[in-house]
């Protein structure tokens, strides 16, 4: 067993290719028998002594769990009203500080009772806190908006509470609460609502597997499923905390999962790989590239590629680059030596369940390949690889139908000039939040950690609460309107634009919570002035956002046309929703879709949104980020030039840039493959140019200053 559960394999690359139904049985069958392994949880005998018994390798965060009922209800006392109550604020303060000093103590030391004769912590207690907690963080979190396209889900969601409430201690009903809660976070994104009972429903989860993994009575059967539901357990754990952009809690978590020593396959590359994908957020290549050479070279099923993917960014980084053995060489070689495979894979597939996931490795391994020819400035044959990645996109990837101009017209109906001149600036005079919208691969996130290098600016990334929020603002409003009552209108606006403002500062709370933020003393606890919102679709909420917070900021940052589309169009997103850029038609559906907001907003609220040109911004950084800065109503810092120093996690295909200084090197890239992307600009037509520069308040951009 190698260090953090890296297990050696002795079958390295078997010459054999992956066969139909070993593709089958990781993309289905594998993910559908533990579901019934949780089911089967109900018929299992819950024995009492595993309510008495507390193993010394516990979780940290289940360790900071164990304490006594004195001190947590000292500590979460009054906790709706820490704002107003300093010395509950204090008081808090205080605990977490004692809890975190726990969290380092020796393991022994931290299993024992507060009265330190090491006995172990009784299970009614453990359940009690576990409902007092939950019951604190239901309490406190802004409810979610109402959706009719979740009703049942929610419904089911409610149901599931409701039974565990009545017995907390069912393994069974806490991992389908738990799965529950993580499949509408991800299919309805509102800024992580339901993140803080998630993590509790997990802990508490695996708490309890752990308590029956340690009887001894169990059969072996018996302890190769709790095992096994451990590890998957940790899986759903570090997902759940890298999708809330935890990364180094995310990490950490899938460390202690790895250490436990019986996580196997496909347990252990799960974890590996997620984890290696944490680290290159984090900035930590060396321990994401021990990761990702590690499955690699021990992947006898051919099946994790996304180490390559990995090892294609690392690669692309000035610092990372030597930390890969025999570099782009070596990772070219293993890459064809894949693709013999899984194309042999493919045509075996091509009428089975196994189709769509073998594209999407042939995908990957293509991509890869692009990126390498281009690195070595063969455009033409590097066009050709991506091209064929993308035609293997296709086999997968959902087709959204976009209705471009209809659309638009809906927007130009509901808000016109009329309507805003009619309605005035009724929202909430609150400058808390900042929106930053546009098209992705544009800037945004380098504009965001210019923001965020401000000591009382925090970006809140692309997790909008706003967003999560709108089919509720959008209703509320509509049925304030149509009473013609504007009282009405005005209290609907306020209550919206409050709970919107307290969501955003309860994520801001929850992004910081992550230890790579609390274990630096130099990163400030202070209650942030500005919350940066990077939902870049918000273009097409700006009629909304100008309700509810009139007196916002809302920054447009755009870029070269075609620079933007073919960004988009070679890269693989973690989103679902933007795999529209990998077909041209689709692509330029999208872009055109996106630009005609743009420019209605301009005709309707002219002046209200401000924009920044991305080759500006790299050509005067300094320039562009204090008249930014000054926009905020908030005083310059000279450290904010320094952004790509601080200590920041952001995970977007930008990380790897923004950690390193700006470069202009991108700027008409997409002329290397000009006559490649002629369909392209066919397509886009008066959009494949733009006739932009930066509109902020008191800059004017020197054009002596363009060299590129």
């Amino acid at each position: 067993m190698g260090q953090n559960g890296q297990k050696k394999s002795n079958n390295l690359y078997a010459d054999r290719t992956p066969s139909v139904l070993m593709t089958v049985f990781y993309t289905l069958i594998l993910p559908m028998s533990f579901l019934v392994l949780y089911t089967k949880m109900n018929a299992m005998p819950n024995n009492a002594s595993f309510a008495n018994t507390t193993p010394n390798n516990v979780p940290v965060e289940r360790r900071q769990r164990q304490r006594s009922k004195e001190s947590f209800n000292q500590a979460t006392q009054h906790v709706t009203s820490d704002e107003k109550n300093p010395e509950a604020k204090s008081r808090k303060a205080s605990y977490l500080t004692e809890q975190k000093q726990q969290s380092v103590a020796p393991i022994d030391e931290r299993s024992k009772t507060n009265d330190g004769t090491g006995k172990d912590i009784n299970g009614s207690t453990e359940t009690s806190t576990f409902l007092r907690e939950w019951t604190r963080i239901l309490s406190t979190q802004v409810p979610r908006g109402i959706d009719d396209r979740r009703t049942d889900m929610d419904n089911k969601i409610e149901e599931l509470r409701r039974k565990v409430r009545s017995d907390p201690e069912d393994v069974n009903l806490l991992a389908r609460l738990s799965m529950a809660l993580k499949a509408r976070d991800v299919q309805f994104a509102d800024g992580g609502t339901d993140t803080d009972e998630n993590l509790l429903c997990m802990h508490r989860t695996v708490d309890l597997l752990r308590h029956k993994l340690e009887n001894s009575s169990i059969s072996e059967n018996e302890r190769n499923m709790y095992q096994n539901m451990i590890c998957q357990s940790y899986v759903s754990l570090g997902f759940v905390l890298f999708k809330s952009e935890r990364y180094q809690d995310a990490a950490s978590i899938f460390s202690e999962g790895l250490d436990l020593g019986f996580c196997e396959m496909p347990w252990q590359f799960n974890m590996m790989e997620t984890r290696s994908s944490a680290n290159i957020v984090l900035g930590n290549y060396e321990d994401a590239v021990k990761d990702q050479l590690f499955i690699l070279e021990n992947d006898d099923s051919y099946f994790f590629t996304d180490s390559i993917n990995g090892l294609v960014r690392v690669l692309g980084t000035k610092s990372g680059r030597a930390l890969v053995p025999g570099g782009w060489k070596m990772l070219m070689s293993k890459v064809d030596d894949l693709l013999i495979k899984w194309n042999a894979t493919f045509k075996e597939m091509k009428n089975s369940q196994g189709l769509q996931s073998t594209a999407k490795v042939l995908h990957r391994l293509h991509l890869s390949k692009f990126h390498y020819f281009e690195k070595q400035k063969d455009f033409e044959t590097a066009f050709d690889q991506l091209q064929i990645a993308q035609e293997y996109k296709q086999l997968y990837r959902e087709d959204t139908e976009m209705d471009v101009e209809g659309n638009l017209q809906a927007i130009k109906s509901t808000f016109s000039r009329k309507t805003f001149l009619s309605l005035g600036s009724l929202g909430s005079s609150t400058k808390v939040p900042i929106f930053i919208i546009g098209y992705p691969r544009s800037g945004s996130t380098l504009l965001e950690r210019i923001l965020d290098a401000h000591p009382s600016i925090a970006g809140l990334s692309e997790d909008s609460v706003m967003n999560g929020r709108l089919n509720t603002i959008r209703m509320r409003l509509a049925e304030a309107i149509s009473s013609n009552d504007m009282s009405t209108l005005m209290a609907a606006i306020f209550e919206e634009a409050d709970l919107v403002e307290k969501a955003m500062f309860q994520r801001w709370e929850r992004l910081s919570s992550d230890s790579f933020y609390t274990e630096d003393a130099k990163i400030s606890s202070t209650r942030p002035k500005r919350l940066v919102d990077k939902m870049l679709t918000n273009w097409s909420n700006v009629g909304f956002i100008q309700f509810l917070y009139p007196s916002a900021l809302i920054i447009h940052v755009a870029r070269n046309p075609m620079d933007t589309a073919f960004s988009c169009y070679k890269h693989e997103f973690m989103v679902p929703g933007l795999d529209v850029t990998s077909h041209f038609d689709s692509l330029s559906k999208a872009y055109t879709r996106y630009r005609g907001h743009i420019d209605h907003w301009d005709d309707v609220l002219p002046g209200r949104i401000m924009h920044i040109r991305y080759e500006e911004m790299v050509h005067d950084l300094e320039g562009v980020a204090r008249a930014v800065i000054n926009a905020t109503g908030l005083p310059w810092y000279d450290e904010i030039l320094d952004f790509h120093k601080k200590k920041h996690a952001t995970n977007t295909y930008s990380t790897t840039q923004v950690k390193e200084r700006v470069y202009t090197s991108s700027i008409n890239s997409w002329k290397k493959y000009e006559k490649q992307l002629q369909p392209l600009v066919e397509r886009l037509g008066k959009y494949a140019d733009l006739d932009l520069t930066t509109r902020l308040p008191g800059y004017e951009f020197d054009t002596s200053l363009m060299t590129d």
